[in-house]
């Protein structure tokens, strides 16, 4: 089934597109192009999240967004998530063949979600999930990596770092189902209205 969806003209196909389709939208990047970079942001984080993160399409859609968002440079807050959440998956996805790569793109995941939490709206509960997810994956690679002993109170120090986002009392190892369904969800920002649009 999923190597019918990768069939040229076929839904997941058509998201791993090269960049160079890429073009700014109006209204500070938050059209038709951004909501796409988010759609292959969501489909690499899902696929990391059931243990996918392996498979040779999963790469490719997380860069592709990553420098979807590096051209769209959107304004809206609401988005800036996407960001920080695509490093951390593309991070768990090479986590193995590219360790040292791969905790560069967790710090700079870890870095945007502090920053982006100060912002207006920051401190929303899907915020607080979006910032556990970095913790507990960053932990999850330092836990597997060849340097897990040494690494041992780092990934400790991360699992509470996710459990005090959370308000959780103790430390905890992941999202549980609905957190995680919860978290991927995309919900598009409403679309930039003009005065053409209201017919003025």
């Amino acid at each position: 089934a999923l190597e019918a969806e990768l069939a040229d003209g076929c839904p997941l196909a058509q998201l791993v597109v090269s960049e160079q389709e890429t073009a700014v939208d109006e209204g500070g990047g938050s059209g038709p192009r951004l909501n796409i970079s988010a759609v292959r942001s969501a489909a690499g984080q899902l696929a990391v999240a059931v243990g996918e993160g392996s498979r040779p399409w999963v790469r490719p859609l997380l860069v592709a967004a990553l420098k979807d968002f590096e051209v769209l440079q959107p304004s809206d807050p609401a988005v800036k998530p996407v960001l920080f959440r695509t490093l951390a998956a593309l991070g768990s996805a090479i986590g193995k063949a590219e360790p040292v790569t791969a905790e560069g793109l967790f710090r700079s995941a870890a870095d945007y979600a502090d920053a982006f939490a100060s912002l207006p709206g920051g401190g929303g509960r899907r915020m607080a999930l979006w910032r556990a997810q970095v913790s507990l994956s960053f932990a999850d690679l330092l836990e597997n990596s060849r340097r897990a002993k040494e690494r041992a109170t780092d990934t400790a120090a991360f699992r509470s770092q996710a459990a005090e986002v959370l308000q959780a009392k103790e430390p905890i190892s992941r999202l549980t189902p609905q957190q995680l369904r919860w978290a991927l969800l995309w919900l598009p920002p409403p679309p930039h209205i003009g005065p053409s649009e209201l017919g003025l």
